[in-house]
């Protein structure tokens, strides 16, 4: 009795089907769509689970040889994508870094990296373009951008002309441009800084002309004549004539270099040094 209920039950299933050939059509498309979801979902999860997602780590500020123990357990690859200078900090420091820190990445994964370099790229002081008498902020943009070193203002120098012109370019202390100089070979590294001497109307200064052996009156045009005074007079030997009078010391000493309008005190003598001509 079951096998031919159940034998029944089949032969008025597919006479139904077969008569709602529409209905038939529409289950056999959902059954389908089923199978279709089914085998995604499992390709995924299957795909998920070969290739684990893992939080990506802040490799950031830390030491490359550091880094590189810290991802061991992770499969990641470490590659340099790029190096740059920087004074303050040691070489081979982590600067950036992609993927970024906290992004979910898989196994396996390449990290590109920017570190810092231990030593500075360089070039020939010979490469920088003409900076004697040139207008200093507009060298300093062209400067800046083309050899990443940076123009800075060390000093001013007395001059009638236009103001903020480069009299003097100096590196580490050392003149390598002006007037008289012009040294080529001076290696110079990118981000480190040039210092210049600047022209300007403020502060004019003018070194101490030597006076002894000339006679008192003498001394004092000179003075003069070097935007310089004429301080206190002082006397080595009683005075006889004091137009006559030689000068035999000085203060501040010749060579001084000295701001326009100092005073020059003066030692004289009536008496004429033996050594003067």
């Amino acid at each position: 009795m079951k096998n031919t209920s159940h034998s029944s039950f089949v032969q008025r299933t597919y006479a139904f089907l077969k008569r709602h050939y529409l209905t038939r059509n529409f289950l056999l498309l959902l059954f389908v769509t089923a199978v279709l979801i089914l085998t995604v979902k499992f390709s995924l999860d299957l795909y998920t689970n070969l290739g684990q997602r893992i939080e990506m780590l802040n490799l950031k500020n830390l030491p490359l040889q550091k880094a590189q123990k810290i991802i061991e357990p992770y499969d990641f690859k470490l590659i340099i994508y790029d190096s740059v200078f920087i004074p303050s900090k040691k070489g081979h420091i982590i600067l950036s870094q992609n993927p970024q820190p906290g992004s979910y990445v898989k196994k396996g994964r390449k990290v590109y990296v920017v570190i810092t370099k231990s030593i500075p790229d360089t070039f020939l002081s010979a490469n920088l373009p003409d900076l004697y008498g040139k207008n200093y902020h507009i060298k300093k943009k062209e400067i800046e951008h083309r050899f990443d070193v940076h123009l800075v203002i060390a000093g001013e120098k007395y001059d009638p002309g236009p103001p903020d012109m480069i009299y003097e370019v100096r590196y580490k202390g050392k003149p390598i441009i002006s007037s008289r100089t012009l040294k080529k070979n001076v290696p110079i590294a990118r981000g480190d800084t040039l210092e210049v001497i600047v022209t300007s109307h403020n502060n004019p200064e003018v070194a101490v002309p030597s006076l002894r052996c000339k006679i008192l009156h003498e001394a004092v045009q000179f003075l003069a004549l070097s935007h310089l005074k004429k301080g206190k007079i002082q006397w080595s030997s009683p005075p006889a004539n004091p137009d006559s009078a030689y000068v035999v010391d000085q203060d501040p000493p010749k060579g001084t270099v000295v701001g326009y309008g100092t005073q020059v005190n003066l030692i004289v003598s009536s008496i004429k040094p033996s050594d003067c001509p």
